[in-house]
């Protein structure tokens, strides 16, 4: 376990790619399964409950099917396994993170304190995690950067448009 979790490490630091995960379908379902978990967690910060679990469940959905799409375009559907493992992984990681960043900038934020720190951190949290998705769209195409950058934007672009339109924030207190 601890191999397959410094694989998803070395791909948040750019030093591995989705090929160097097993291409194992037990190890996709318990990602994805994290994913969903991290996406609620995540949700409840903002959502309320069932709202934050159709928040997790949504996010999921628009990682699979825009990865299957982008694979299949280019015809690469071999790849998604371990790819959709890729970007499941990483984002379980990046989401651990993002937790208490988020919970800081949203407790600041009704409380009427300084939002600075946390909104910086999760601005550079942000960044990261276009760059980690990058490199592995990048990775599973075989394409350069500039595809890699040009889907990851795409990827939250979408993914946040879905999120504001389907999900009604809690007030601020």
């Amino acid at each position: 376990m601890k191999q397959i979790f410094n694989i998803f490490f070395d791909i948040c630091l750019l030093r591995a790619g989705p090929q160097d995960i097993p291409y194992t379908r037990y190890l996709l379902f318990i990602l994805l399964g994290f994913h969903v978990l991290i996406g609620i967690l995540l949700g409840a910060l903002s959502f309320s409950i069932p709202s934050a679990i159709a928040y997790g469940v949504t996010n999921m959905l628009i990682l699979v099917v825009l990865l299957r799409a982008i694979l299949m375009v280019k015809k690469l559907e071999a790849r998604f396994n371990q790819t959709l493992s890729a970007m499941a992984g990483t984002d379980v990681i990046v989401g651990l993170i993002a937790w208490p960043i988020n919970s800081w900038m949203i407790t600041a934020r009704d409380t009427g304190g300084d939002i600075g720190a946390p909104v910086i951190l999760w601005l550079l949290l942000v960044i990261w995690s276009l760059t980690i998705i990058a490199h592995i769209l990048r990775n599973a195409l075989s394409a350069p950067w500039a595809v890699g950058i040009i889907l990851a934007l795409l990827y939250f672009f979408i993914g946040y448009n879905v999120s504001i339109t389907l999900f009604e924030p809690l007030p601020v207190k």
